[in-house]
Parts: C-alpha cells; structure tokens; sequence
C-alpha cells in the first residue's frame, strides 16, 4: 500500500489485519503452551474436539432436513461447522496425526478409535482428496 501498487487498498489493508492478527495468535499461543504438560493438555483438548465434530458431522449428514449440531438449518454443502467438504477434511486431515501420535504413545485403543472416527468422517464428507491424504498420513505411519 505505501507503494501504491495494489488495485484495491481496502481488500489489501482487510488481508494484511487478517494476516497480523494470526500472526499476534500464533505468537500468543506459542508462549501459552510453552511447557509440556500445558501443550499435551492442549493437543489433548484438540484430539479430542475434532473426533467429537467428526462423529456430529456423521450424524449430520444423514439427517433430513440439514442442520448443525441438530440445532441451526443450513444447506446441504455444509459439513460439521464448516461450509464447504474439503475444508472440513482438511480440519480432519490436521487431527488425525494427532490420533497416531496418540497410538506411538501408547494409547492404541484411544487413538485408534479417535483415528477411525476422523477417516469415517472424512469419507462421510465426500472430499476425495481429503480421504486420500488422511489413508496417505496413515501409510507413512505404518512406513515408520
């Protein structure tokens, strides 16, 4: 902007807050979550929230007419909370390392289950490539 190259300064300054406010988040959770034990709760916390909207995204999807978390209407593009499937397998495709890392600590059946559910969801979803990246990230786990 201060060069004067951009076409539409209003959308350029809208972006470039945007842009800044992630980055005083990044910066404020990465000194919240310094310590272990506070970053294992918080990774916990977030395992955990994302099977829970998988499983409501499953029930969401067979119920008529479509509504989230059974409450609000909303149209049939809208998977869990979000609005289009890719972005939702996506919010998948960042849980499910999570339930693996859950399976290497030993918490075979937890992450297990927590992995099943977030696949489920995914395919439930019907975003190809998001199933196909969540089966890829399952593949390099047994790799290792």
């Amino acid at each position: 902007m201060a060069f004067q190259t951009t076409v539409v300064s209003a959308m350029t300054m809208r972006a470039s807050i945007a842009w800044a406010a992630s980055l005083a988040a990044f910066v404020l959770g990465s000194q919240v979550i310094r310590r272990r034990a506070d970053r294992d709760r918080f990774l916990d916390l977030m395992l955990w929230a994302i099977t829970v909207l998988g499983a409501c995204a499953m029930l969401q999807a067979y119920s008529v007419p479509i509504r989230v978390f059974g409450l609000f209407p909303a149209e049939s593009s809208v998977v869990g909370t979000m609005f289009y499937k890719n972005q939702f397998a996506a919010l998948m495709e960042l849980g499910a390392p999570l339930a693996l890392w859950r399976i290497l600590k030993g918490k075979v059946i937890e992450g297990g289950i927590c992995f099943a559910i977030m696949f489920a969801a995914t395919v439930t979803s019907l975003s190809r490539a998001g199933t196909i990246l969540v089966l890829a990230e399952l593949f390099v786990f047994l790799a290792i």
